[in-house]
Formats: structure tokens, sequence, C-alpha cells
């Protein structure tokens, strides 16, 4: 039996300044109104906590096997929970690599314990993160429960466990995968607070069909396995018996409906147990049809995300996007003309190949998608941001992408400062074109909801007021 402690990486708070809060915590506001105005509950949840669901599934596997878990963040005293012998699990997100880097330097300093690394960015830089972060002693690579527990349990030649003995590397260049029975629920008693108090994102399919270039996901889970559906539902009926009625879930499988038999079956889960939460869940098009839709309306799906990612169907084949705009919209007209669910369009400002056309088309087309009710609006827009793992990253001279900054601060997924340059848009020219397209939006969505930008911030906090 081994002791672990699990320190939680959550998202440190952003201050959007100048014309970026002007324009864009405008907009946000505004698409607050228009959600609240169609019922979703999902902005009057936005100031709860977050936490990393991977920890908790990883602490269930780890119990199973009778380990003893405990559970921190980067934002309490870790220190006071971990003792001399442990060992402590960080997951690497690139954006907080810095703040990872001082968790680390912090409890070797002062603690006798073994540090294990694991998630996105170590898996595909594990010789980068141990030589950014030297304390580490070990970096587990894909999905944690199987690496983890061999690693504890003194098996250091399971596959999946990197090793560093003073600065001498040992990487290993394979996984270990659960298979669909295997894949635990989270361990819901670690969190501290009462549950009512997170935001809720539930996975029932590990992995994705797709492996596109600005993406990782396809390549850290590989292809789909979905999660029993027995386990599925004692996690719903669990949650629905401690959450208030209406609490907004969001399904965050890659595609929700990549299985229609599976999406059919959790729709079923939570119309047969009668359980009164909002859901929303990420699809793609052509993995939509008229039955999965008035079932997921049944279900109470409030809310469904479209991966448009550009209007530019050149452009998203350039990147093995396996998209086209025809295609997303009649998707979105199913949805539509089968339901009153709200229609949200995924989009990726500054793909490789994009250039002042291709800019204003997207801008263009972005506002009749909105004005003509094919979409009700556009996801939290952010320039593309190329991560570790990603080809594009991997070879950016082969999208004519020129990466110019290895701060890994600047790699946040709702990016609004460039970390690179096309070959022929620039940085500046990228985060000017991102604040046109914001308060087109803005304008946009101030129209729909019928005020002027002026009283935007007044019907937010009169709509809002605790």
């Amino acid at each position: 039996m081994s002791n672990i402690t699990l320190i939680d990486i959550l998202p440190l708070d952003r201050e959007l300044k100048g014309i970026f809060d002007d324009i864009i915590g405008l907009k946000y506001k505004a698409q607050d109104i228009l959600y609240a105005n169609k019922g979703l509950k999902y902005p009057f949840q936005r100031g709860k906590k977050d936490f990393s669901r991977g920890l908790l599934t990883i602490s269930s596997f780890l119990k199973s096997r009778g380990h003893n878990v405990k559970y921190t963040t980067n934002k309490n005293d870790f220190l006071s929970l971990i003792n001399d012998g442990d060992f402590v699990a960080v997951p690497t997100i690139t954006p907080y690599m810095n703040l990872v880097q001082n968790i680390v330097k912090t409890v070797k300093k002062q603690k006798d314990v073994k540090v294990v690394l694991g998630g996105y960015h170590s898996n595909f830089l594990p010789k980068e993160t141990f030589s950014f972060i030297p304390e580490a002693d070990f970096i587990v690579h894909g999905e944690g429960e199987l690496s983890t527990a061999n690693l504890i349990e003194g098996n250091l030649t399971f596959p999946g466990i990197s090793l560093n003995n003073n600065g001498s590397y040992k990487i290993s260049n394979k996984t270990s995968l659960l298979s669909a029975e295997e894949i635990p629920n989270p361990d819901y008693s670690l969190l501290p607070l009462s549950l009512e108090n997170y935001r809720f994102n539930i996975q029932t399919a590990r992995g994705c069909l797709y492996r596109c270039d600005f993406c990782v996901n396809g390549f850290f889970w590989g292809n789909p396995r979905y999660t029993s559906i027995d386990k599925v539902e004692q996690e719903l009926v669990f949650l629905s018996s401690v959450l208030p009625e209406e609490t907004f879930i969001h399904f965050s499988d890659n595609i929700f409906t990549a299985s229609k038999k599976h999406a059919l079956d959790v729709c079923d889960i939570i119309i047969n147990n009668n359980i009164n939460f909002q859901f929303s869940g990420d699809i793609r098009a052509k993995f939509i049809d008229e039955e999965l839709v008035k079932k997921m309306e049944d279900a109470n799906f409030k809310r469904l995300c479209l991966g448009f990612e550009d209007a530019n169907d050149s452009i998203v084949s350039k990147s093995k996007g396996y998209l086209n705009l025809e295609d997303n919209i009649k998707s979105a007209k199913v949805i539509r003309n089968n339901s009153n669910i709200v229609i949200e369009a995924y989009w990726i400002i500054g793909l490789p190949g994009t250039n002042f056309e291709f800019m204003l088309n997207n801008l263009n087309i972005a506002e009749q998608l909105v004005n003509e009710n094919i979409v009700d609006a556009l996801a939290t827009s952010t320039i593309f941001t190329p991560l570790p793992g990603s080809p594009i990253y991997n070879t950016p001279e082969k999208f004519d992408v020129n990466i110019k900054n290895k701060n890994w601060d600047a790699y946040i997924r709702h990016n609004y400062e460039p970390i690179y340059s096309l070959s022929n848009l620039n940085q500046n020219q990228l985060k000017s074109y991102l604040l046109l397209f914001e308060s087109t939006l803005l304008k946009t969505y101030c129209n729909k909801i019928g005020i002027e930008e002026k009283d935007v911030l007044k019907v937010h906090k009169n709509m809002f007021a605790k």
C-alpha cells in the first residue's frame, strides 16, 4: 500500500485589459444575456469551482488497489498534506508549466517524496519536461490509472513510465490504456467542498475518431472507448442525489454522438431516472439526426456545440479537420428544425493557410449564421494555439507557421495574444482581426437581444445579481 497526494492545477484568474475588456469582456456578457433569455442555467454557474476529472478517476482506480489518496490544489496549502515518503502527482497543462515547475521545486525542497508528472504536456514532451523540471522523478504517459498504479507499486518497467535518474532519462514510447469496462467513475469524495460548489463535465467516452492537425485529443487518448452504460448511470444517479435541479452539466466526450447507440442509451438513463439537470454536449457534422435530436431534447439537453472551426473549407482541410461548411449548416438545421436546443458553433481564428480574404469571409459567414438563426452563438472565440503534441506544433514549417513564443504562460487555450505568425499574417494582424471578429459578434448579439451595446453592463448586472 502506498500513499499519494494529487495536486490539482486549477485555472488562474485572467484579467482582460484595455480594449480587450471593452470588446471581449462585453461580448461575454452579451452572450450570457442571450443564453439566459433562452433558459440556459450555464451563465449563472460561471463562478463555480473547477476540478480535474482525470485525477478523480485515478483516485478511484488507486483506491480499488488498496492505496491511500489525498487531494489538494495549487490554490491551497498543499505542503500541509504531504508527508515524507509519499508520492506526489501533478498534472502538466501547457499554459501552467511555469506554475507546475514552482510547485515541484517547493515540494522537493521541503519534503522527501517522489514526484510523478502526467497529462498532455509531459506525455508529448517528456525529455523537455524533465529538463524544465529536473526535480521530477517520473512521467506517466497517456491515461494515468494503470501507469500510476504500477509505478507506486514498484513496477517501473510497466509500459508508459519514464524515469529521471539524476539527469539520466529513460523515456517510454508506450502508453497503457484501460479497456472500456475498466474505466472508473470519479472519486467525488476527494473534493473538499459540497459538490454543488463545482462545475461539472461528465465523460462517457475516451478517445476520438479523428486526428486533426490542430488538436491533440486523438493522439493522446486513441480511438473511442465507451464507459459501460451501468457506470454512466451510477454517476448520473449519484449526482442527481446531491446536486440541485437544473444544474448545468456538459458531456465532454470529443463527439458525444459518435456512437448513436451509446448517445441514445445515455439519454434513456437520464429520462428513465427522472434526472432533472440541464445538459450540453459536443457533436460533429454528420453525427446527428432527427431521432437523436428529439431524444436529446427529451433528456433535457439545452445546448449542443458543433465544430465549425472555420468557414473556409480549404483551411479546415489543410489541417485535416474533416469538416465542411455545408455539412455543418445541414447538421445545425437538423437541430433547429427538430428542437429548441441552443446551437453553439466552435470557431478557431488563424488556422494555417488563413489570409485576409479568408478572414473577411469568416467574419461575414459567422455573422450570417447568427443573424439567420442557423446557430445561436459562437463559442469563445480564440486565436489558434499550436499545443505540444499537435502536428502543427511538431512540424510548424509544414504548415507555414512560425512559432515565436516558447513561454508556456502564453499557451493559454482562450488566447488573445498570438504566439505565432503565418506566412502572410503577422501577430499584430491576427490580434487585430480577433478584435474585429469579437466586436462584430458583440453587435450581432445585441441586435438579437434587442439592447444597445451601452446597456449590456447594466442588463447583465441586473440579470445576474445575486
